[in-house]
């Protein structure tokens, strides 16, 4: 199978704590491990150099004479010296090892810890996850949600530097932004290259994790609570995932037929589906689409999968079936 893990340097430069990921790559590390370690293990340890651009201006004799292109530059590797995107002097690079800095006086403070971090797409793309080392449950305590810190950016100009709280859910490991804005988008912290990144800023701006929690916890609250009917669940699917023409009239109705078969399968029978949290219930309608987008959508990579349900498209339809489902509550 072919992975997106940057392996430029021939090592998947990954690194995780604890239990080995789905890929079976990258480096184990102890959670206690220092910032600097961390850097190494998941080869996050190198820096972005701006490098001038030419090309080759055909003279008059037929032979090329370099020219610079202004204002364009190629982010290179220090290490490797592969190029891995293109950018003008406004472009403000994010260093690889900033990603894992970011967390330093978090882990200092005991409230997270860094679980996993790396590269994908040849180093252009990098990412951190901490847990916040504290746990929101469901249902009596059956259903457990993990907190985390995501901080992912990208040097080739393909997205923005996000920070994001996210949760992930025990029983299936479904993935969840607790920063979804009641409005069919995400509240992500996103800081665009053309402004240099600010740590303390974005940690300001992101708020207390446990107003975070509060407030999140009450939403799930009412969805675990609020019954549905089979109708209702089909037509909240058939609301995300229905594509309409200038009629409104279904575009695809055997792809939608597919694709809601699918969720209703998951709603009814995927992992923790038989928890009195989900079982007929808005929060199960939810968790079958979190758990459809990080499982089942069908993608080139498993790593193109990981990157839309964290960072992408898969990421924004989630905050639309959240807000989509918080909708039902009576």
């Amino acid at each position: 199978m072919s992975h997106l893990i940057d392996s430029s340097n021939n090592r998947a430069n990954m690194a995780y704590a604890g239990k080995v990921p789905w890929h079976g790559l990258g480096q184990q590390i102890d959670s206690n491990s220092t910032i600097e370690e961390w850097k190494i293990a998941a080869g996050l340890d190198w820096h972005i150099q701006k490098r001038p651009i030419m090309y080759g201006m055909q003279t008059a004799d037929g032979s090329l004479e370099p020219v610079v292109i202004p204002d364009r530059f190629a982010h290179v590797r220090s290490d490797t010296q592969a190029h891995i995107g293109i950018g003008s002097n406004r472009f403000q690079l994010m260093q690889p090892g900033d990603t894992l800095e970011f967390y330093r006086d978090l882990v200092a403070g005991s409230r997270f810890t860094i679980e996993t971090a790396g590269a994908l797409n040849g180093g252009a793309k990098v990412w951190a996850l901490a847990r916040c080392n504290l746990d929101l449950t469901l249902g009596g305590g059956r259903d457990i949600l993990k907190p985390y810190l995501l901080l992912a950016t990208a040097n080739d100009g393909t997205m923005s530097t996000v920070a994001d709280f996210t949760t992930v859910r025990v029983v299936c490991n479904n993935t969840l932004s607790m920063a979804v804005g009641h409005n069919g988008g995400r509240a992500a912290i996103k800081v665009p290259h053309s402004r240099q990144f600010d740590a303390d800023s974005v940690k300001s701006e992101l708020g207390l994790i446990d107003d975070r929690l509060e407030t999140f916890a009450a939403d799930a609250d009412a969805l675990a609570a609020q019954r549905v009917t089979d109708e209702q669940a089909i037509n909240y699917f058939i609301g995300l995932y229905a594509k309409t023409d200038e009629n409104n009239n279904v575009v695809n109705e055997r792809t939608l037929k597919a694709v809601t078969g699918k969720l209703m399968q998951a709603y009814r029978h995927g992992p923790g589906a038989e928890l009195e949290t989900s079982n007929g219930t808005a929060w199960g309608l939810m968790n079958a689409v979190t758990n459809f987008i990080d499982f089942s959508t069908v993608s080139r990579t498993p790593e193109n999968r990981f990157s839309s349900g964290q960072f992408g498209h898969g990421a924004n339809l989630k905050a639309r079936a959240f807000d989509s489902a918080l909708e039902l509550v009576a």
